[in-house]
């Protein structure tokens, strides 16, 4: 188990370093968004909200997206049997201020644990 444990923190840290130098945001999750297993430095600072927030509760990144594009984000994080997506739309970040994002997500194997995640790329488009 604590290796399993070490291996994620590594991950998570090869992760952030690659988000710092690439300036998008990284969200790993299950597939339908029940459950978010990372969320890079990046991405914390574009929408305004810490790590542990985001992944203690997936609803809360949903609940940043503007009103106008909400329909259609949610139903693809939602929608379990999906392979991925490339989405623009709006987030309302914490100081009231808005910014469009592009959403590229990919479905992922994890043949170590036999087990399906998620990636999403969100990068800022204005």
């Amino acid at each position: 188990m604590s290796e399993t444990i070490d291996r994620a923190a590594m991950f998570g840290e090869m992760l952030n370093a690659m988000g710092r130098s690439i300036n998008d945001g990284v969200m790993i999750f299950s597939p339908g968004f029940a459950e978010v297993h990372f969320v890079s430095e990046r991405l914390e600072k574009l929408v305004m909200r810490q790590a542990d927030v985001l992944k203690r509760d997936s609803d809360t990144y949903l609940d940043l997206i503007d009103s106008k594009d909400r329909e259609a984000v949610v139903k693809s994080y939602k929608k379990a049997d999906l392979d991925g997506w490339d989405l623009t739309y709006k987030l309302n970040r914490r100081d009231g201020t808005a910014i469009t994002v592009r959403d590229v997500a990919k479905r992922h194997h994890l043949d170590s644990v036999d087990r399906e995640v998620m990636s999403s790329t969100i990068t800022v488009v204005d």
